[in-house]
């Protein structure tokens, strides 16, 4: 029977020590955990300052009389695979030969366009001379409409108005006094002018009148009256 009680106060004894255990750790405060390393905190992202305010710019008027410059348009491109226009040759002076050869025009025709191929300031001088020279040869007869003009002619050089007034010797005095008159009215080179003016005194048969046609044109008349 002894043996039966301590069996069961032993028994007791264990239940009451294992829930005494039990109470102690349920209603103990739990341990504070282990502290996180710092390199494992994340840091806050950097955030620079924001820049200081930029001062105004303070713009310049262009004065009033300068005009902005603007770009010069472009041409406009022309279509794809369209050919450039082709710039035409210039035409080329014809000559004295080429004139002469020409068919179906009189005299007269053929004298006033070697005249205005003598007039040609693009032709060279030994061309010009020529046509003058052929001019001359085709004018008999018919002087006034074909010398006289070109004589008046300011595009006509000094030395070439020298060859008609030359030539003109040979032709009739009425011929040779309009001519001079007209020449003394646009050949105002001292030399020529003189000498213009000491034919016209051969022709009056008076004193030099000066360097004014129409001091000439009177005299001229009465010279032309006892030419008859």
């Amino acid at each position: 029977m002894s043996k039966k009680i301590w069996a069961g106060v032993a028994l007791a004894a264990a239940v009451i020590a294992a829930g005494w255990w039990w109470l102690e750790r349920s209603t103990r405060p739990a341990l504070p955990s282990a502290p996180t390393p710092l390199a494992e905190i994340a840091s806050p992202p950097f955030v620079p300052a924001p820049p200081p305010p930029l001062a105004p710019v303070q713009t310049v008027s262009a004065p009033n009389n300068l005009a902005p410059a603007s770009k010069p348009e472009a041409p406009a491109p022309g279509l794809a695979g369209e050919p450039e226009p082709e710039t035409p040759p210039a035409q080329a002076l014809p000559t004295a030969g080429d004139i002469l050869a020409e068919p179906g025009d009189d005299f007269v025709k053929i004298a006033q366009k070697l005249g205005a191929l003598a007039l040609d300031a693009r032709a060279p001088m030994e061309n010009r001379r020529e046509a003058l020279a052929h001019t001359l040869n085709l004018s008999v007869g018919h002087e006034a409409e074909v010398l006289i003009p070109l004589v008046k002619d300011l595009r006509l050089p000094d030395e070439l108005a020298e060859d008609i007034l030359s030539e003109a010797l040979n032709r009739p005095l009425r011929f040779q006094a309009d001519l001079y008159v007209e020449a003394l009215a646009t050949r105002t080179t001292p030399d020529l002018s003189l000498r213009i003016r000491q034919h016209l005194v051969f022709l009056t048969d008076g004193p030099d009148l000066g360097p004014l046609p129409s001091a000439w044109r009177a005299a001229l008349t009465k010279a032309k009256a006892g030419w008859e």
